[in-house]
């Protein structure tokens, strides 16, 4: 209590003549505010572990303001000066650091009145006669009658919403009323047009998740057929060319300067010579079916990665588009193997 007695007024109490206390008088450095009467109740009403709490906090925030003085008093330290409130102590809980920063945002005139009530306080809980308001005489005592007085437990005391109260009411001490812990019966409460808007958008958003999953399993069967349809040619292809080679390989070879000549418009090619022309002219290469197939499936792989985040469903029609033009390109590879397979 010292070193908050000194903050106020400069002075220290003397203990060699028992005065351990020394607490400023309101009236003569600051007017007694109505709306504090409250918060003093509340204050003597804390137990004594939350009530030395509060008193090291609010001892912290002398030095720091203090501190912040001569730092603002000394212009070759204006570097060191922004000091805002009371750094974070990670040994301490959340809501105490906050209140404990929120000190910082005290008036010197709120600051002062808080330090005189903690003083005012610490000097009753210390008082022997606030303790034990009659003390009996010896006569009058019985050995039924307990030793000591009752002291009142933890439970008679205030807790941790009524200290984040007290701070809260003397931060605003022009306001009319304390701050209090808004209850939980108060909150606004949605209304049920909002709730039904609510539910209508819940569950189109959830049809729409059904659908394009249903689209990506139905484009994951198409890629499938497509590249079962692309072994299927492929293997047709390469019997057809081993056919051909066979046929032609089998055929006698003529000797084009003893035939006859005939117009040019009149030559006719063989029909398996053209429809190995085709084959031969229209069927890609391995590699660039394997690619397109493989660009296919990582356009749906897209599209189901993008359904798996609520924050990007957005992007489902591109990722739609992007599949149906690598399926497009798959398909422009064939078109004449399509035709000769047709004509078949």
């Amino acid at each position: 209590p010292d070193r908050l007695t000194y903050f106020l007024c400069r002075r220290r109490p003397d203990h060699n003549n028992g005065q351990h206390f020394l607490v400023p008088e309101i009236a003569d450095c600051l007017e007694t505010p109505q709306l504090t009467k409250e918060a003093r109740s509340k204050l003597q009403q804390l137990s004594n572990t939350l009530f030395e709490d509060l008193a090291m906090d609010v001892y912290d925030e002398v030095d720091r303001r203090e501190i912040e003085a001569i730092w603002l008093a000394n212009p070759t330290s204006m570097e060191h000066s922004s000091v805002p409130f009371l750094p974070v102590n990670p040994d301490l809980s959340t809501m105490r650091n906050q209140g404990r920063q929120k000190l910082a945002r005290f008036s010197p005139r709120e600051f002062a009145s808080l330090v005189i009530d903690i003083l005012t306080d610490a000097k009753r809980r210390q008082s022997p006669a606030e303790r034990l308001s009659v003390r009996p005489s010896l006569k009058d005592t019985s050995d039924d009658e307990p030793l000591y007085d009752s002291v009142a437990s933890d439970e008679d005391y205030a807790t941790a919403e009524q200290i984040a109260a007290l701070v809260a009411q003397n931060l605003k001490g022009g306001e009319k009323s304390v701050a209090a812990p808004v209850p939980t019966a108060s909150r606004a409460e949605v209304t049920p047009s909002v709730e039904e808007e609510l539910r209508s958008r819940l569950s189109a958003s959830q049809l729409r998740i059904v659908q394009l999953a249903a689209e990506v399993h139905r484009l994951n069967l198409k890629v499938e057929e497509m590249t079962r349809e692309n072994q299927e040619l492929r293997t047709a292809v390469q019997h057809n060319s081993m056919a051909v080679t066979s046929e032609t390989e089998t055929e006698p070879v003529l000797d084009v300067r003893t035939l006859p000549q005939r117009p040019v418009s009149m030559y006719e090619t063989r029909e398996s010579l053209r429809a190995q022309a085709a084959l031969s002219g229209a069927m890609p290469q391995s590699e660039e079916v394997v690619r397109r197939t493989d660009q296919v499936t990582k356009r749906i792989q897209e599209l189901w990665a993008t359904m798996q985040s609520p924050d990007t469903r957005h992007a489902f029609v591109p990722c739609a588009e992007r599949i149906r033009v690598a399926v497009a390109e798959l398909t422009a590879i064939f078109p004449q193997v399509q035709l000769f397979l047709e004509r078949q």
